[in-house]
């Protein structure tokens, strides 16, 4: 059987943000041509059971590591794993040569451009991404991190800067026909000649939502996870300060564990600012999401930002740093934000944005209304699998 388009996601499933982003890529494509034959690669884990009953046009084809090199995951990681992985796939492809050799490859997994695929090193027609990686922050910001964290995020910016010494990097740019960057500063990193191969778009896609509630609680909900880069004690010591100043009646529920934990433990009295580690079941967590009136983002540099997009779509208004992929979501003129300088400055500007916002009720009922609008005529999943059709037609 021959195929029109060749898809392949190493992490594609409908849970967590790396297989997310595969799963849904998958079901986007299929969508967008479904008169295309579209052969899905992955590794043979992966549920899709449900994505292959909605979508008769994909076939799977699971592809893995021997039993008895599972080892190597368990104790080096998943990138060894995954390169290994990528030649298996690379020798398939090879060997199908006659088959797939007018087959369109779309490359979703991995999204860091500064991991670029051996895959181009065959001669296909590519549509490379969503890509993200190309964020970065304040230097300052570092100084907020522990001292491994602060290693790891040079180490990072190292590796960003990395992919213009990389050959596979440039094959990407050169064998790819459309290079999708999830960020603005993930595109700025394209080299100005593929320029007209770039198209932005974000790399999470959400569920449309029928349960949208229009009266809000007075509560501002943080749903992450704990760790450096989300940052997220910046908005809870300035929430703590403004509301000692204000005596505002609004709560601040943060809603994720992780290892910072204890940046944000000496601000808790489970009155105005309250945490809960876990929800029972994920209806739990959306229940108190889609009744918030403010959802609120610290990242330094997320290229997806998947839960602001979930609160979106429940047309939660939003206060974001206007960084990574919360500049896309800002570009459409909705929610409100900083721009990144140091964590103090930080703090008081954020200080005065709830003073703004959290002082007349009209201010979040008329901004929830506008980013609802925004999320049905652009975010949503209909609307954005269109223009994904319309951008590789």
């Amino acid at each position: 059987m021959t195929f029109d388009r060749i898809i392949i996601a190493y992490a594609c499933e409908d849970s967590g943000s790396e297989p997310g982003v595969g799963y849904f890529w998958t079901k986007a494509i299929s969508r967008a041509f479904s008169d295309d034959q579209i052969l899905l690669i992955t590794r043979k884990n992966n549920d899709l059971s449900k994505l292959l009953k909605e979508r008769n046009n994909i076939h799977l084809k699971g592809i893995d590591i021997s039993k008895n090199l599972l080892f190597i995951k368990k104790f080096l990681g998943t990138r060894p794993y995954y390169i290994i992985w990528q030649f298996i796939v690379f020798t398939y492809l090879i060997n199908h040569y006659k088959i797939f050799k007018n087959s369109k490859i779309h490359q979703v997994t991995f999204t860091p451009m500064y991991y670029p695929p051996i895959f181009f090193l065959l001669p296909f027609k590519f549509v490379w991404g969503p890509l993200g990686g190309g964020e970065s922050y304040p230097l300052s910001y570092l100084k907020e991190l522990k001292p491994l964290d602060k290693i790891k995020e040079v180490l990072r910016l190292l590796l960003r800067y990395s992919i213009y010494l990389n050959p596979l990097f440039y094959l990407g740019c050169i064998r790819s026909e459309k290079i999708i960057c999830s960020t603005p500063e993930s595109s700025d990193m394209i080299p100005r000649v593929f320029n007209k191969k770039v198209m932005i778009e974000l790399m999470v896609f959400d569920f449309d939502k029928k349960d949208i509630v229009t009266k809000k609680d007075k509560t501002i909900v943080m749903a992450n996870r704990l760790i450096d880069w989300k940052i997220t004690h910046l908005f809870v010591e300035a929430f703590k300060e403004f509301n000692e100043m204000n005596l505002t009646d609004y709560k601040l529920i943060i809603i994720g564990d992780g290892p910072y934990f204890k940046k944000i433990e000496p601000f808790l009295d489970y009155q105005s600012i309250i945490h809960i580690k876990r929800f029972s079941s994920r209806k739990d967590m959306l229940s108190i999401l889609k009744k918030s009136s403010l959802f609120v983002s610290m990242s330094l540099r997320d290229s997806g930002a998947a839960s602001l997009l979930e609160a979106i779509s429940y047309g939660v208004p939003f206060l974001v740093s206007a960084s990574g992929a919360h500049k896309v979501y800002l570009d459409q003129n909705i929610g409100f934000s900083f721009k990144l300088d140091n964590f103090n400055e930080d703090k008081l500007k954020i200080k005065s944005i709830l003073g703004n916002i959290l002082t007349n009720e009209y201010v979040l009922k008329e901004e929830s209304s506008k980013v609802l609008n925004v999320y049905n005529s652009y975010f949503s999943e209909k609307v954005k699998i269109k223009r994904i059709q319309s951008a590789l037609s």
